[in-house]
């Protein structure tokens, strides 16, 4: 996973970024209606408090079912893996992303300090998932060589399904975080629209930030934290309550609407061709 990290860093950090207003902009109604097939597509659901106990994590273990071809891991045996990783990281997941909204909130007029805070929190979230894949990789006995060099092998083949897999793992621990208050569908317009309003306004920004930060790919993710973060101080909204929002609204024209005002804005920030 490390050298798949190095060699994917600006595909990796998109999907680092992508929250409810990016989601809207890259892949709109076919994000969520992917999230609910990953999500409801594992065999084990992923834990939503507390620390995996002992048994639980032998139980994820155990449904992995290994098949090798030749001397390479079948795709869908790494699918299975990358599953059982984003399991054993997700407890971990939620208490990193908890203090690092908590930081983020109380820094929003300071963009060097902004800027920090998300390098670290990036930093230690791709440490928890090396970490969730070695411990995943020594109960099955395999090595994190060959679990590389299969990766690579798949990739190399073009593969693409199993690309986005990996590119998306840190965003598929996103996905699993459960909203806890329900929006009304005035309330959610009301929301998107202000989404609308925040991009556009926050996307002046785009060439100070990017000028600011080690690799000019974070300005977007790091712009899209930042919306999120005066979103949750003006609703109190999390960006998992807009989740479950839209895929309860996906289908209403005016939201539609507003999703396409939105991808507008994001374009601004995500040329697709840089990060594809």
């Amino acid at each position: 996973m490390q050298k798949f990290l190095e060699n994917n860093k600006k595909t990796l950090l998109a999907a680092l970024g992508v929250g409810a207003a990016a989601a809207a902009a890259i892949l709109a109604l076919q994000h969520f209606s992917a999230n609910k097939k990953a999500v409801a597509g594992d065999a084990t659901p992923v834990k939503q408090g507390g620390e995996l106990t002992k048994l639980e994590k032998a139980n994820i273990i155990a449904a992995i079912q290994i098949e090798w071809i030749n001397d390479n891991l079948s795709v869908e045996s790494i699918k299975q893996i990358s599953d059982a990783v984003v399991k054993f990281a997700f407890p971990e997941f939620v208490e990193l992303t908890r203090r690092d909204r908590e930081e983020r909130r109380a820094n929003t007029e300071d963009i060097q300090k902004y800027i920090d805070l998300w390098e670290s929190y990036t930093q230690r979230l791709e440490e928890l998932v090396e970490k969730s894949q070695k411990t995943v990789l020594e109960n099955l006995q395999i090595s994190e060589a060959a679990f590389e060099k299969s990766n690579s092998y798949h990739i190399s083949e073009n593969n693409q399904e199993l690309f986005m897999l990996q590119a998306t793992l840190l965003n598929r621990l996103k996905a699993n975080l459960r909203g806890t208050k329900t929006l009304t569908l005035e309330e959610f317009r009301d929301i998107i629209r202000t989404q609308v309003e925040l991009m556009n306004k926050e996307a002046e920004n785009y060439k100070e930030i990017s000028a600011k930060t080690k690799h000019p790919e974070e300005a977007a993710p790091i712009i899209n934290n930042k919306v999120s973060d005066l979103i949750y101080h003006k609703y109190t909204v999390e960006e998992e309550d807009l989740n479950v929002a839209m895929t309860s609204y996906i289908e209403d024209p005016v939201s539609q609407g507003l999703f396409r005002e939105l991808q507008q804005a994001n374009m601004k920030l995500l040329p697709l061709g840089d990060f594809f």
